[in-house]
């Protein structure tokens, strides 16, 4: 396949995006939004926008699925990871000043829970709120937290917060002489 421009950490832009990028009407934008949830703290809807946002959830979406619900407007800082080839799992960071105080409380409801919290990112395109531009919506899992002065930076990743190694402690022959072959 042609590449309109060489391949960048492993990713190349094809004709068929370029083309497709051409033609999108100027008068549309893309909604970036953000459903954060955890069991004990219910489901949190922003869109990374000026204004409130009335748009319909999909029809998969596990809770008021095919509803238009309402997304409140948020500053927000979105951190896209980089475009890559590595096998790492990428994080997406989502920002936002003078929130801190909210937050906190938000984090103490769910002290001691092992529910993760999940970020849906789901993005619509301006004329057409009928539902998500992009299926199915990008599920992530909360893998830090960072409060500094008023200011929050929530990291998100796409791996499965339970897929880590068990122990944590990688052993080896110089460390540890007595292990086996």
């Amino acid at each position: 396949m042609p590449t309109y421009q060489p391949e960048e950490h492993g990713a190349q832009l094809s004709w068929e995006l370029l083309e497709g990028v051409v033609t999108v009407p100027l008068q549309r934008a893309l909604l970036s939004t953000f459903e954060i949830y955890h069991p004990l703290s219910g489901r949190h809807r922003y869109v990374a926008d000026e204004v409130d946002l009335l748009a319909t959830l999909e029809a998969s979406a596990p809770d008021d699925a095919s509803i238009e619900v309402l997304w409140e407007a948020l500053p927000l800082t979105v951190t896209e990871p980089e475009q890559s080839a590595a096998s790492a799992s990428p994080d997406v960071t989502l920002s936002l000043d003078n929130v801190a105080g909210l937050m906190a409380k938000e984090l103490d409801k769910t002290r001691g829970s092992l529910a993760p919290w999940v970020v849906t990112e789901r993005l619509y395109a301006s004329d057409d709120t009928s539902g998500p531009a992009v299926l199915p919506p990008t599920v992530m899992y909360v893998s830090n937290v960072r409060m500094q002065d008023a200011a929050v930076a929530l990291k998100a990743s796409y791996g499965e917060p339970a897929n880590v190694d068990v122990p944590k402690t990688t052993f080896n022959r110089i460390q540890y002489p007595g292990l086996m072959r």
